[in-house]
């Protein structure tokens, strides 16, 4: 007998397992009867929350939307620019380490990129995202703390890809090492980078 649990919970639920099978079988393999078996119900539950994977995915791309704005949230008591950068940072490795990785491969999947709805989402996810470092860089420099002729649209893209490097190397060495330690190694080349 199959206990009647929140939506709220069930859909975290089937988010969750979703990411984690993801990083498992692949976003391409990822069935609703793989994320079924995973919580332990039917396919017609998952179905009562989410008319389809697209659906999840979607729902997904919400949610890490709400943690990074969550991030820049918490870093706005942070005066200092470059340590507000810094804490956005470390926040945005650790968030893609307890995702399992699982946002790299649905930011470049085909299924997604082939997928209106989801491009959508993805494109207003990353275009906030990149609206809001680009603005704390904006603020560094106004500041003193970056280098006033760098390039801020090419140092926010620096910045994205090395938080991707870290999850990558992470994921591909199977955890071997601290993505936070990692992290905190490629945040001292970044700032090398932009400061005087």
């Amino acid at each position: 007998m199959q206990i009647k649990i929140k939506t709220e919970i069930r859909q975290e639920q089937i988010r969750k397992a979703a990411i984690q099978l993801i990083s498992e079988v692949s976003l391409n393999n990822l069935t609703i009867a793989d994320i079924a078996d995973k919580i332990g119900v039917t396919k017609s539950n998952i179905y009562r929350h989410f008319p389809s994977k697209i659906a999840i995915i979607e729902d997904i791309i919400k949610m890490i939307d709400f943690k990074l704005q969550k991030i820049i949230l918490d870093s706005e008591t942070i005066k200092d620019p470059s340590e507000k950068l810094r804490n956005i940072f470390l926040s945005h490795i650790k968030l893609l380490k307890n995702c399992n990785g699982a946002p790299l491969f649905i930011f470049t999947d085909k299924l997604c990129m082939s997928s209106s709805n989801i491009k959508s989402v993805m494109q207003n996810t990353v275009n906030t995202y990149t609206q809001q470092i680009n603005g704390i860089i904006s603020e560094g420099i106004e500041y003193g703390n970056f280098k006033n002729d760098i390039d801020i649209k090419t140092a926010v893209e620096v910045y994205l890809g090395l938080i991707q490097s870290v999850i990558f190397q992470w994921l591909v060495s199977n955890g071997a090492f601290s993505p936070a330690a990692r992290g905190e190694k490629f945040w001292e080349i970044f700032l090398n980078g932009v400061t005087e």
